[in-house]
């Protein structure tokens, strides 16, 4: 496949992807716990703090996509944060035992959809300094 064309395919990857953590992350901020019925003041205080933190990372997976093949770095921190949050989730998951479509979903972003997209992103990165080499 053309070069350019897979970058430009994993940068559209990606931006696609960053639609869930702004998205929900966005979400939780303005609405807080009353997404799912409310709860005490100091549960719905630290849900919109980690909304923030998770529209905060949506924003920086934003910021890799005009370089992509340069930010091998900050990709590799980002998938790190967003599976070691899947993990916490999926090991949640088991303890409470809901397990539904919900769960599903962020669970295959976190655990499948991030990991891929950086595996694309350093084959990408790989092509660019062979390019780079051969140039």
């Amino acid at each position: 496949m053309n070069p350019l064309i897979e970058k430009k395919l994993l940068q559209g990857a990606v931006a696609v992807a960053c639609l869930v953590p702004l998205g929900f992350g966005a979400s939780g901020v303005v609405l807080g716990t009353e997404m799912f019925g409310g709860a005490n003041e100091d549960v719905d205080n630290q849900f919109r703090y980690l909304s923030g933190v998770l529209f905060g990372i949506g924003l920086l997976f934003v910021s890799v996509i005009p370089k992509i093949e340069n930010n091998g770095e900050r990709m590799r921190l980002l998938v790190a944060l967003v599976v070691i949050g899947g993990l916490g989730r999926l090991l949640g998951s088991f303890i409470s035992g809901v397990m539904d479509g919900k769960i599903i979903f962020a669970l295959a972003m976190e655990l499948a959809v991030a990991p891929l997209l950086y595996l694309w992103q350093c084959r990408i990165r790989k092509k660019d300094a062979l390019n780079d080499r051969a140039a």
